[in-house]
């Protein structure tokens, strides 16, 4: 039987959730292994071209061991333009090598399927809120409709061309980490070093990248579902450890309404919604009121 959710408020006009959503960990973890394997792509086609780029650059810096270091300078410079026509050469060749073992990865199909599981998780979690507070089972078919479906097809374009663009960008951050050692002046195996650090630096931004997309769309979902259902108002939940940032802190426990999100960052003013801001695994736990539900059981 089903319980009519006006009787578990007992006179009150609203109540809050008891039970705080969990993030999605499982897809992000998903989203993670996808944008590592992008990467080992990277590191792949670097390490197939990585002796081609040393005997490019040990060609153009060998000098005379008698030449003065602003010779040695000038030299570099009058040699830069052959440097980097050939050097440019081998981007477009490392380029192609990287597209081709791209096309096998199936980049949209897995997106799809990844922001579907996203979609589970955080449905899962919000019938776990509503059974705990009214005592109702919720209709999960209703969140598969038009409006989730845009949503959802919306975040997979948008990261689908993410995710493509990391190794793109990743490979133009090298070349430049090359050229300007080059003018630089700095040994073949300084320049090579580099490129290691590079790479090391945007895979480290591709991981902080899944953990931010995965909140977002997390963030997108809870706020669909918590307007649809009626309800205008949420409670500020921080995951309560040491990488909360300071003013998200200071939110922990406030209540907002979803038409005026608080201030997330004192020093700009930016406002937003828990998830909404960069790296942000804060939760918005929804208050329910008496008198403006809606929900599909």
């Amino acid at each position: 039987m089903k319980v009519d959710p006006h009787d578990v408020f007992k006179g009150k006009e609203e109540i809050t959730c008891s039970y705080v959503p969990k993030f999605p960990a499982a897809a992000e973890r998903e989203y993670l292994h996808l944008v590592n394997g992008y990467m080992r792509i990277l590191k792949e086609s670097l390490e197939e071209y990585i002796p081609k780029l040393r005997d490019i650059l040990r060609e153009d810096v060998r000098t005379d061991s008698k030449e003065t270091e602003k010779e040695r300078k000038r030299q570099r410079a009058e040699n830069f333009a052959r440097m980097s026509a050939s050097m440019e050469e081998l981007f477009r060749r490392i380029r192609r090598t990287m597209e081709q073992k791209m096309d096998l990865y199936d980049i949209a199909r897995r997106m799809r399927a990844i922001a579907n599981k996203t979609r589970l998780l955080t449905v899962k979690e919000w019938k776990k809120a509503i059974g705990r507070a009214l005592g109702i089972d919720i209709f999960e078919d209703y969140y598969l409709g038009e409006f989730f479906r845009r949503e959802l097809d919306a975040w997979i374009t948008q990261n689908t061309d993410l995710i493509q663009s990391i190794p793109h960008d990743a490979l133009g951050d090298m070349k430049r980490v090359i050229y300007e050692g080059y003018v630089a002046g700095r040994s073949v195996t300084d320049i090579s070093r580099d490129i290691q650090k590079r790479y090391q630096v945007n895979r480290s931004k591709a991981r902080l990248l899944a953990r931010d997309q995965m909140g977002k769309l997390n963030a997108e979902i809870t706020e669909a579902q918590q307007r649809d259902a009626g309800i205008r108002k949420y409670t500020w939940r921080t995951s309560k450890d040491s990488r909360v940032r300071k003013d998200h802190k200071r939110l922990e426990g406030r209540t907002f309404s979803w038409d005026d999100p608080p201030v997330v960052d004192t020093r700009t003013g930016r406002r937003g919604h828990p998830g909404q801001d960069y790296q942000c695994r804060c939760i918005a736990v929804a208050v329910l009121e008496r008198d403006n539900l809606h929900l599909p059981v």
